[in-house]
């Protein structure tokens, strides 16, 4: 019987080359973009009122659009609150980002955000 194909696993898998998705090398050689995006207002996510009293911030990778729209997310560390973090979650999507900069054009690119509770 003909052999079949091996499947490619995680650990024979080659590592990606790419400098431009989240990791601990991302962007550091500067190829991704010049300037990162950032959000346009400050990224503070209202408590929800079943949320405890200080929940700890939501860090997220954010990957964001040339046009300044939130497209993908990563959970980097969450928040210790899982109803806070619920809300970050469903927030991130309505953030309004200026986006990344590569010789002077937007362009897409993730960038780490940290999300705070909103002061009550």
């Amino acid at each position: 019987s003909p052999e079949l194909p091996r499947r490619t696993t995680e650990a024979t898998a080659p590592r990606p080359t790419n400098r431009c998705e989240p990791g601990a090398g991302y962007n550091a050689d500067g190829s991704c973009f010049d300037e990162r995006p950032k959000p346009v207002n400050p990224p503070f996510v209202p408590l929800p009122d079943d949320a405890g009293d200080s929940p700890r911030p939501s860090l997220l990778w954010v990957k964001v659009s040339a046009e300044g729209r939130t497209i993908d997310v990563q959970r980097l560390r969450p928040s210790n609150d899982s109803a806070f973090e619920r809300a970050v979650r469903d927030g991130v999507w309505t953030v309004t980002w200026h986006p990344a900069l590569r010789a002077g054009s937007p362009v897409e690119a993730w960038t780490q955000m940290q999300f705070p509770p909103a002061p009550r």
